[in-house]
């Protein structure tokens, strides 16, 4: 009975390992910094994503602001002294309207970024987690793990006071006391601060009749505010201010994380070499993973053939004792 019972227990330990099972339990251990590093190379893409969608919010504003800082994309007027008809004044205040427009577009978006709340709770997902969620709760957790990404970042609150400091300051290089030197002095100013809405803090808002006043006395004068080319920031027209700190933006930004669409590794931006790094990593932890893995099989494909060849040996005793 004694002899029986021992081939019953070899026998169902043979037929019932789970080898897959196990190997995976004894590797748990050695595929914790494996998922650390998974979700760092994650949270990099995500990163790079960030600051590539703010490039992208700043394109139309360099883009208009450097149209804009020539006088030969405004209405010309004609004769001597020059005149400009209603039409070309009505052009030079949707010219400045649409700049506007931009601008808060532009900068909002920035605030936005910098003031969006970081979501502690939530972050990258491992594979085996996100076989548990349905493609919808995937959605949702990985929209809220992206949030903050970018709240406080030094790189965009330096460009975010570029373009505040662009809007108040006024154009040193008028010197004409009569003209216009500032965005205030023809009706544009940023608004009240609400608390409830801090995103739009910085906002420009359009005093029409006061713009209309000031493109009616001296049309010339409100475009030279824009046209004005300087030596320095502060000599300098709006538009050329625009152009050049926006450039400069978005040129630090792509240093850092490179464009739209481009490769997350890329050698030539800061976090490109960054993602590199961790996927060589990544790389030689797999690799070690996948020698232990071998070895793991190796050794219960070994026992399950000496406890297979055991049984075959136990069950032919069994039959010589009857």
């Amino acid at each position: 009975m004694e002899l029986k019972a021992m081939v019953m227990r070899l026998t169902g330990l043979s037929s019932g390992m789970d080898i897959d099972s196990m190997v995976t339990k004894m590797l748990e251990v050695d595929r914790l910094p494996l998922n650390k590093l998974n979700a760092k190379k994650v949270k990099n893409e995500w990163l790079q994503d960030a600051y590539r969608a703010v490039n992208t919010s700043l394109y139309p504003l360099r883009d208009m602001a450097q149209q804009m800082q020539y006088s030969y994309n405004w209405p010309s007027g004609s004769g001597t002294p020059k005149t400009y008809s209603q039409e070309e004044k009505d052009a030079i205040f949707n010219k400045i309207s649409e700049f506007v427009k931009v601008y808060n577009d532009s900068s909002i978006s920035v605030k936005a970024k910098l003031e969006e709340k970081v979501e502690r709770a939530y972050g990258p997902l491992t594979s085996d987690e996100k076989k548990a969620m349905s493609d919808d709760d995937i959605k949702t957790w990985e929209s809220k793990a992206k949030q903050g990404l970018l709240s406080r970042d030094p790189l965009l609150t330096t460009a975010y006071n570029e373009l505040r400091t662009s809007i108040s300051t006024s154009v040193t290089s008028i010197t004409d006391p009569t003209e216009p030197n500032s965005l205030a002095s023809i009706g544009v100013t940023t608004g009240v601060y609400d608390r409830s809405n801090p995103s739009t803090a910085g906002k420009l808002y359009i005093n029409s009749d006061q713009l209309k006043a000031a493109i009616e006395a001296d049309p010339e004068a409100v475009i030279q505010l824009f046209t004005k080319q300087g030596t320095d920031f502060e000599s300098s027209g709006i538009a050329q201010r625009f152009f050049e700190s926006t450039t400069s933006t978005i040129s630090k930004i792509s240093a850092k994380a490179g464009s739209m669409g481009a490769l997350y590794n890329s050698a030539s931006t800061t976090l490109g070499k960054i993602e590199a790094d961790i996927e060589k990593k990544i790389a030689l932890l797999n690799d070690k993973i996948n020698k232990k893995e071998d070895k793991y099989y190796l050794m219960f494909s070994t026992m399950e053939k000496a406890i297979a060849n055991g049984n075959a040996q136990m069950s032919w005793l069994q039959s010589q004792f009857g």
